[in-house]
């Protein structure tokens, strides 16, 4: 049996996966929205971060 080097494995990119990924500058941006929505309260930054990220890929999906 062979061992294949991941690293050197092309990877291949389809549409389903391109659509479903968003960057973390994406997110951030989006997170701080919701914070400053929020009236700029702390403690809640996880909460955004992931609510951020759902909505985003949401939007991806929908495209």
């Amino acid at each position: 049996m062979a061992i294949q080097n991941v690293k050197n494995t092309p990877k291949s990119t389809t549409k389903s996966t391109q659509k479903t990924e968003v960057s973390y500058e994406q997110i951030a941006k989006l997170a701080h929205e919701l914070y400053l929505q929020r009236g700029g309260c702390d403690g809640r930054d996880v909460e955004d971060w992931l609510q951020a990220e759902r909505i985003l890929k949401a939007r991806q999906k929908q495209n």
